[in-house]
C-alpha cells in the first residue's frame, strides 16, 4: 500500500490558471471590492486576484467562487480538503 504524501506541490503563480485537488484557480482583475477567503484584507478594485471554483460543481460553483489574493493562493490550497483526506 502506498503511503499518503502531504507534500505541497510547487505551483507557478505566474500562470493564469492553476489546478489543484479538483479546484481551478483563475487569475482575474477585480471590478469591485471582494473579501479574501484567507486573510482579512479586502481585494480592492483593479487588483489581481484568483477566482477559485470546484471542477464539476455546476452553475452554483461558477456563480459563487472563492476569491483570494495572488499571494494567498498557496495558503488557500493548504486548507482545502478532499474526500481522500477524511
Amino acid at each position: 500500500m502506498d503511503a499518503i504524501t502531504t507534500e505541497w506541490p510547487e505551483i507557478n503563480i505566474g500562470e493564469r490558471r492553476v489546478r489543484y485537488k479538483g479546484r481551478i484557480a483563475t487569475l482575474t482583475t477585480a471590478r469591485k471590492q471582494h473579501r479574501c477567503e484567507v486573510c482579512p484584507e479586502p481585494i480592492k478594485p483593479k487588483e489581481n486576484y484568483f477566482s477559485i471554483v470546484m471542477a464539476g460543481s455546476g452553475l452554483g460553483g461558477i456563480k459563487f467562487p472563492d476569491r483570494c489574493h495572488v499571494d494567498c493562493l498557496p495558503n488557500f490550497f493548504k486548507k482545502v480538503k478532499t474526500a481522500k483526506d477524511f
